[in-house]
């Protein structure tokens, strides 16, 4: 029976080889060098067989029989592993879909191991499958291809743990990515690799993407750093690698910093929200403080009214009855409503500054020169007056101020008054 077949190898004598056997069998037998140029084949042609080599360039085997296994159109199409490290190698090739795998090993056993490939292809389902790998056995391990193998599932490994997602561009189509680009992209695996890069990227993006790949340096190029671009809406940063002496490959990082963005958003308004808050406080604590200095003035303003109107309208009175013939009972009853005046105005008269308690520009001089510890003698060298001016001066201070036949030293009494 004709089989439609599709061999893939990047060896082109090993490709010859399988493709020339096949043809001779009669079957129409289709060929590619790498997984790249097969899945664009596959797009228009459906085999029943493929032939696939396990290392290979832009796109190996393992991943295209695990894309080929996700095509509707491909779900019966029988899939033979090719590989010449089957004696280096520890892995399930049924797992990654593979119905058998062949081991590439002298080319009478090759040739021999195809033909049974073919002819297994028609057995029942059940029959189809091989456990072991065919030709195995006449081949040895080598060291050297196995430290290769253990090294390249090492690197493996670490590009898929990066956080970074990393694509390998070649000619403008995808042929790696690790899992987190294929997360960033939003694809899966069989539909992200060998689509086109710029495809991937919207409007905005893809004309600057556009131009680095056609870009041929040696150098590497960074989108984003200063300002994040969109890349399937998460915001990113880009960064370019080319592979040297190979102008048709491009390494691109993608780094998401779309909750680092966020983060940033967030402390930046909660920095604009803290300083506005900042801002009414302030302009709180001004009006406060103008409350206050006008609650004080206020209440200066009512003690030296309070003061006044006792000194201008209760003592003239009390001074007229105490000049009057008084018994002795009104003169104590006139002792105690002056006692107990001077006790309700004692708190406010030191608050108050000098010039309220009715003393006269001369006097308030003389007071200050006396608060400032000056002799009598010196105040009236100071002032331009005679010594017993002075001392008449001290006397009205003292009446004044309410000290008058008190025990009070006039010095340290005005210590007390403001200026």
């Amino acid at each position: 029976m004709i089989k439609k077949i599709l061999v893939v190898d990047d060896n082109r004598q090993m490709l010859e080889l399988i493709a020339n056997l096949l043809e001779d069998e009669g079957h129409q037998v289709v060929t590619a060098e790498d997984g790249l140029s097969a899945l664009t084949l596959l797009t228009s042609f459906s085999p029943d067989i493929m032939f696939v080599d396990l290392v290979m360039p832009q796109i190996g085997g393992d991943k295209l029989c695990r894309i080929i296994r996700t095509m509707g159109h491909l779900q019966d199409c029988y899939l033979v592993l090719v590989t010449a490290a089957a004696a280096e190698l520890e892995f399930d090739y049924e797992a990654i879909g593979a119905d058998i795998c062949i081991a590439k090993g002298p080319s009478g056993s090759i040739v021999e191991n195809v033909l049974k490939a073919v002819e297994k292809s028609d057995s029942p389902p059940e029959e189809r499958r091989s456990k072991s790998i065919m030709g195995v056995d006449e081949l040895y391990p080598r060291q050297l291809t196995k430290e290769l193998l253990s090294r390249n599932r090492h690197l493996e490994t670490i590009l898929e743990r990066m956080a970074e997602g990393i694509m390998e561009v070649v000619s403008g189509k995808v042929v790696f990515a690790n899992s987190a680009a294929i997360s960033l992209s939003g694809l899966p695996q069989e539909k992200l690799l060998a689509s086109h890069f710029l495809d991937l990227c919207d409007d905005n993006l893809r004309p600057r993407m556009e131009s680095v790949l056609k870009t041929e340096t040696d150098k590497p190029f960074e989108i984003g750093q200063d300002k994040p671009v969109e890349f399937n809406h998460r915001q990113v940063t880009i960064k370019c690698l080319p592979v040297e002496g190979d102008t048709s490959t491009t390494i691109v990082i993608l780094t998401d910093v779309t909750e680092r963005i966020g983060l940033q958003t967030k402390v930046e308004m909660e920095a604009e929200k803290l300083a506005e808050q900042s801002s009414r406080l302030k302009e709180a604590n001004i009006a406060l403080k103008v409350l206050l200095e006008q609650s004080e003035v206020h209440k200066k303003e009512l003690e030296e009214n309070f003061l006044s109107n006792v000194q201008e309208l209760v003592n003239p009175h009390l001074e007229r009855l105490k000049k009057s013939r008084l018994n002795s009972l009104q003169s104590e009853l006139i002792s105690a409503i002056e006692s107990s005046l001077d006790n309700i105005a004692s708190p406010f008269i030191n608050k108050l500054s000098l010039k309220h308690h009715k003393l006269t520009s001369k006097e308030i001089r003389v007071a200050n020169l006396i608060k400032a510890g000056k002799k009598n003698k010196e105040i009236a060298e100071i002032v331009g007056l005679s010594h017993n001016t002075i001392l008449f001066h001290r006397f009205n201070i003292r009446t004044k101020l309410g000290l008058r036949n008190k025990k009070v030293n006039l010095k340290a009494h005005l210590a007390s008054f403001n200026e």
